[in-house]
């Protein structure tokens, strides 16, 4: 049972960063105002944590995947 969590953790924290990426980008997204550049500045920050959790998060998930389906012999 804890070979398998410990397996199958780094595919969770990964999913887990992605679904953050996407949340926090749409916060960016939603936030951008051209009339209004100050409350988009305000909302900069959305953008920098989106993009730290994609750098943590997809690869995360991929090594996940790449963990889970070795074969043990």
């Amino acid at each position: 049972m804890s070979k398998f969590f410990l397996k199958c953790l780094p595919f969770t924290v990964g999913i887990f960063f992605t679904v953050a990426f996407v949340f926090l980008l749409h916060e960016f997204v939603r936030g951008f105002d051209y009339e209004d550049m100050e409350f988009t500045i305000e909302v900069l920050p959305y953008l920098g944590m989106s993009f730290l959790c994609a750098l943590v998060g997809i690869p995360s998930v991929i090594f996940g995947i790449n963990r889970l389906s070795e074969r043990q012999p």
